[in-house]
């Protein structure tokens, strides 16, 4: 993976075919929880909600870094624009 470039607006991944595989897995076995298709930005989404959600309650962070990652997740959330793709 390497990140091609980024802006205010957001970041643009490069993945190798491999990572393509991993995240069309993703968002295949997402869909099916969700009962509906789901695209690729979805899944990314999803994925990251489940990283800083199982950062968040299943390991022990130091306070400012586990206090970052709990905003991290806080702020995603807040602007949902992708709809409830979430595992949580």
């Amino acid at each position: 993976m390497a990140i091609a470039g980024s802006d205010e607006r957001g970041v643009v991944l490069e993945l190798s075919r491999e990572e393509v595989a991993a995240l069309d897995a993703v968002r295949r076995g997402v869909g099916v929880l969700a009962d509906r298709p789901l695209d690729r930005e979805s899944a990314v989404i999803a994925a990251l909600e489940l990283a800083l959600v199982r950062l968040t309650e299943d390991f022990e962070l130091p306070g400012a870094d586990a206090a970052s990652v709990r905003q991290g997740l806080d702020t995603m959330r807040s602007a949902w624009s992708r709809g409830n793709a979430c595992l949580t």
